[in-house]
C-alpha cells in the first residue's frame, strides 16, 4: 500500500436557503442515527467535479 500527500482543501463559502439549511440538517441526523455520514462538502465536491469535467 502506497501512502499519498494529502491534498489541501480551501473554503467555500455558498448562500443557501433556509429550507435547504433545514433539510441537510436533517438528512445528516438520520444518516448519523444509521451509523452512516453525510458529508456535504464531500458531496459538492463530487457535484463540482462533474460538473467542470463537462465544460
Amino acid at each position: 500500500m502506497s501512502l499519498q500527500k494529502k491534498q489541501s482543501k480551501v473554503s467555500l463559502n455558498i448562500k443557501i436557503s433556509s429550507d435547504l439549511d433545514f433539510r441537510l440538517k436533517r438528512a445528516r441526523k438520520a444518516a448519523r442515527e444509521q451509523g452512516l455520514m453525510f458529508n456535504v462538502s464531500k458531496e459538492v465536491e463530487k457535484f463540482l467535479e462533474k460538473e467542470v469535467k463537462k465544460g
